[in-house]
């Protein structure tokens, strides 16, 4: 499976010279926690809630906000999500005038659509980013992919929505086991529906999981062919 069967293209970006209000509607709007900020269809950055509120509770330090303003322009959150008792104009004039350009991340990484899926998984939880911008070899924007697409396919992979049983088996890492495991279920007519397994960790043993048809089946057929199962 590969980055282009879960990303999503129709994405929205903001420009450099969008302002901190601007990308902070989207963020409510859209419940992003990221967005692509591009020019053209060229990605020059990224810019999070995170960042813009990190910087705005520094400006509040420098500022010890103290006199106010006259300019009235709105804010797009409450004074209760900032978690702070300050000034309402001042708030809104720090949004306005201050430019995504200014905080976004320039250093950023990115996924091709032709990498595999389980690529980006890794990316995400090495880097502990929970969206990917999608670029082509030119750096052109195509699109993103986030933790809530890597999880659908954790969801699909161990069919978690199919109807069956789970049973987990311990088996040697050892040549031609998955295919004894096979064998034996087919020979019962037990339909696997899905097959997952761990990379050895222990005295070159793994488990195999799976979701079967007919579940009481399989655990007397793998018992009787000799296998271990730990828990279903």
């Amino acid at each position: 499976m590969f980055v282009r069967s879960r990303m999503t293209e129709d994405i929205v970006t903001v420009k450099p010279d969008s302002s901190l209000y601007d990308a902070l509607v989207l963020f409510e709007n859209h419940h992003y926690e990221g967005l692509p900020v591009v020019e053209g269809t060229k990605l020059v950055g990224v810019i999070t809630e995170k960042i813009i509120m990190r910087e705005f509770v520094a400006f509040c330090a420098k500022q010890n906000i103290a006199a106010g303003t006259d300019v009235e322009l709105p804010i797009p959150f409450s004074e209760s999500k900032l978690d702070l008792d300050v000034n309402k104009r001042r708030i809104a004039q720090f949004l306005h005038y201050r430019k995504v350009s200014e905080l976004m991340a320039t250093q950023m990484v990115t996924v091709d659509k032709e990498d595999p899926i389980e690529l980006a998984a890794d990316l995400m939880l090495q880097r502990d980013v929970n969206v990917l911008p999608v670029v082509n070899e030119f750096g052109d924007l195509k699109g993103i992919i986030g933790r809530t697409d890597i999880l659908k396919v954790f969801d699909e992979v161990f069919g978690i929505k199919e109807e069956g049983e789970r049973i987990t088996i311990a088996i040697d890492d050892a040549v031609g086991k998955l295919a004894q495991i096979s064998t034996v279920l087919r020979n019962v007519k037990v339909n696997i529906i899905s097959i997952v397994t761990t990379q050895p960790r222990y005295r070159d043993v793994c488990l195999v999981i799976l979701r079967v048809d007919q579940g009481e089946k399989a655990r007397e057929a793998l018992r009787k062919a000799g296998f271990k199962i730990l828990f279903h």
